[in-house]
């Protein structure tokens, strides 16, 4: 009886534990979703001009003069998310550089390998929708040192 008590209480844990890790995985997945789908262009601006009228009760004449403002700030959002998109992924390729020296050719070859999985993945799905229209991702993601970067796009 106690060897049956022992395997109940094992598969419990195992139970517990996979379904505590398929929740953080399905957590992650809805929260990646959620980020994409509010980096669409006209998303912000749309979703705040619609909760300022449920919560406001805004006028048609009031949604007509906010909307303009209300886009204009949504644009500003998105040149500043750009610059900080820019400024980090020079500090990456900065760290790059600096670390390459230090790693043997074997080590330069596969984070050169690395580098390119990511590029493709970025092309492919892109790197953040905040950065439409830019061929290859992020900007700053040239083969290695020596590539001019691109310059940021606000």
């Amino acid at each position: 009886m106690k060897g049956l008590h022992w395997k109940i209480s094992l598969a419990l844990v195992v139970i517990f534990v996979a379904g505590a890790g398929v929740g953080w995985v399905a957590g992650r997945q809805a929260l990646f979703a959620r980020q994409k789908a509010m980096s669409r262009p006209g998303f912000w601006d749309g979703m705040v001009l619609k909760r300022m009228d449920e919560r406001l009760g805004l006028t048609a004449e009031q949604k007509i003069t906010l909307e303009p403002m209300v886009k204009e700030t949504a644009q500003r959002l998105q040149a500043q998310r750009r610059r900080a998109a820019w400024e980090q992924m020079q500090i990456v390729r900065s760290f790059y550089e600096e670390v390459e020296p230090h790693l043997t050719a074997e080590q330069r070859e596969r984070i050169e390998r690395y580098r390119q999985q990511m590029r493709e993945k970025w092309r492919d799905e892109g790197p953040m929708p905040l950065l439409p229209g830019r061929p290859g991702g992020l900007p700053g993601l040239g083969p290695g040192p020596g590539r001019p970067p691109s310059p940021p796009n606000p």
